[in-house]
């Protein structure tokens, strides 16, 4: 986090002129840290529901 807090602080207040390229390595970066971040229930498929509730009928 504090890589991107790094360059969104040196463009900010020292005016540094930053690429695409850069910005999207920014944008992938925090797009992980938030990521990783999220409890897991968000990214059920509904794998785990069919398995707790067994086979149908």
């Amino acid at each position: 986090m504090e890589a991107v807090v790094g360059v969104f602080a040196g463009w900010l207040i020292l005016s540094e002129k930053l690429t695409e390229r850069e910005l999207g390595g920014c944008l992938l970066m925090f797009c992980g840290m938030v990521l990783s971040q999220l409890p897991i229930r968000y990214f059920r498929l509904g794998l785990t529901r069919r398995a707790n509730n067994g086979p149908p009928g």
